[in-house]
């Protein structure tokens, strides 16, 4: 399949700098190594293997608001002792 034409277009020595920049911010947030190397893969997998952002469909597409939806019933639901 390769890489979408947006990662394409990057130079590879430029790409090496923004994952090592990733990896670094990963670390810091997740602490772990191995949990910032599977962050880190995890946002790699994603960048070369999910559809383009299309501009119509606006920032978040339905999975992110059933996804916040879900997380807030679940606090709703915490919170009343359910």
């Amino acid at each position: 399949m390769g890489l979408p034409p947006e990662l394409k277009a990057v130079a590879p020595d430029q790409m090496r700098a923004v994952l090592e920049a990733a990896a670094l911010v990963a670390l810091r947030l997740t602490k772990s190594k191995r949990l910032a190397d599977e962050l880190l893969s995890d946002v790699f997998d994603k960048l070369t293997t999910t559809r383009r952002w299309d501009r119509s469909r606006g920032l978040c597409s339905t999975t992110c608001w059933s996804a916040a939806e879900r997380s807030e019933q679940s606090a709703h639901q915490q919170g009343s002792g359910a």
